[in-house]
C-alpha cells in the first residue's frame, strides 16, 4: 500500500507545479546548464542556507567561513536559498546585493571563490530573474538558471534544484524534475549530491516534512548519495529510512533559528538549533562532512566512504 501512493503524490505535485507556480518560473534563454570546475581530486566546499538576513548573525557566520577558508583548500561556496530576506531582490541594482552579499562575503579569502546559488521560497517573493542575471566580480555569483549542475573534477557532480517549482513537462531545460533525472542519469561521478532549498524531512519543529521532500526522496533514493537543503533554520544530519540516502539540513546561515524536536527521530544522527555552515571535503576515499558554528567550534563530523574507490578492499 505504501508504494501505491507515490504516483498520486507525484501527480498532485506536478499539477501544483504546472498550475500554481509555473507562471512564476524564470524562462530558459539558452544558458549553459552544465557547468564544470577544475578542482583536482582533493578539495572542499562550504555550504550555507537561509543566510540573507543582513544582521550580525549572517556576518558572524560569513566571517567564520572566511577564517576557515584561509587554512583549507576550498573550491567554492554553495548557497542553498533564501539568499535575501524577507522578499528577495527587486533588480540587479537592488542595494541588498551590496549589504547582504558583496560586503558580507567579499572578504579576503571567500571573495576569491565562486558562489553557486539556488533559489529559496523568500527569493520567489522578489525577482528571481534578477538573481539569475546578476554576475558579481568579487565574489562571483553563479546562477545560470533556476536549476543547473556542476561537474567538479572527476569525483563530484552537484545537481542544483529549484524545489519551489517541482514541475515536469518533458523538457530538461524548462522543468525541474526532467532536469534532475537527466542530470543524475548522465553523470558518471562516484559522488552525486543533489541540493535544493526544501528538506526531505527533518527534526525541525516547524518543517518536519515537506511535499517537495516526499517527491524528491522517491526520485533520488537509488540515484544519488546525498541530499542537502536549507529552509529549516537549524543544522542536521539524518538518513532516509527507506533507502541508502544521507541528508543534511544547513539552515543556520543567519536568519532566526528554529527549534528542533526534544525527542529526535531514530534516523537523525545530529540536530542542533545553531548558526553555522557545512564543510564538505572531497577526495577519492570519502566525502567528509563537518558542521561548524560561528566560533569555528566543530559541532559534528561524519565520513561517507566512496564505495567505488578501487583502493578499498572487498572486505572493507
Amino acid at each position: 500500500m505504501k508504494k501505491a501512493k507515490y504516483p498520486l503524490i507525484f501527480l498532485v505535485l506536478v499539477i501544483l507545479g504546472l498550475c500554481t507556480w509555473r507562471h512564476k518560473a524564470a524562462s530558459y534563454n539558452g544558458q549553459n546548464l552544465h557547468l564544470t570546475q577544475d578542482t583536482g581530486e582533493d578539495f572542499e566546499l562550504l555550504m550555507i542556507g537561509d543566510m540573507g538576513s543582513g544582521d550580525p548573525n549572517q556576518l558572524a557566520v560569513a566571517t567564520a567561513m572566511n577564517t576557515y577558508c584561509e587554512s583549507h583548500k576550498l573550491a567554492a561556496v554553495i548557497f542553498l536559498g533564501d539568499n535575501f530576506y524577507p522578499k528577495g531582490v527587486d533588480s540587479v541594482d537592488d542595494p541588498q546585493w551590496k549589504s547582504k552579499f558583496t560586503d558580507t562575503y567579499g572578504q579576503s579569502c571567500l571573495g576569491a571563490l565562486p558562489f553557486y546559488v539556488l533559489l529559496g521560497n523568500h527569493d520567489y517573493k522578489g525577482s528571481t530573474e534578477a538573481q539569475i542575471a546578476f554576475h558579481g566580480t568579487k565574489p562571483t555569483w553563479i546562477m545560470p538558471h533556476r536549476f543547473f549542475d556542476i561537474k567538479m573534477g572527476k569525483l563530484l557532480n552537484l545537481t542544483m534544484l529549484d524545489t519551489n517549482i517541482m514541475d515536469a513537462c518533458g523538457s530538461i531545460t524548462n522543468c525541474t524534475i526532467d532536469f534532475l533525472m537527466d542530470s543524475l542519469k548522465n553523470s558518471d561521478a562516484p559522488y552525486k549530491i543533489v541540493l535544493g532549498h526544501h528538506p526531505i524531512t527533518s527534526a525541525s519543529t516547524k518543517y518536519s516534512t515537506t511535499m517537495q521532500g516526499t517527491l524528491l526522496e522517491n526520485l533520488i533514493c537509488d540515484k544519488a548519495n546525498i541530499y542537502i537543503s536549507g529552509h529549516s533554520h537549524h543544522l542536521e544530519h539524518l538518513s532516509s529510512e527507506s533507502c541508502p540516502l544521507d541528508m543534511f539540513v544547513v539552515g543556520g546561515g543567519g536568519a532566526d533559528l528554529y527549534e528542533v524536536k526534544t525527542n529526535l527521530p531514530r534516523n537523525t544522527h545530529f540536530a542542533e538549533s545553531s548558526f553555522g555552515f557545512l564543510a564538505v571535503h572531497v577526495n577519492q576515499k570519502a566525502l567528509s562532512f563537518a558542521f561548524y558554528d560561528p566560533d569555528l567550534k566543530r559541532l559534528y563530523e561524519v565520513d561517507k566512504p566512496n564505495s567505488k574507490d578501487p583502493s578499498r578492499s572487498t572486505h572493507d
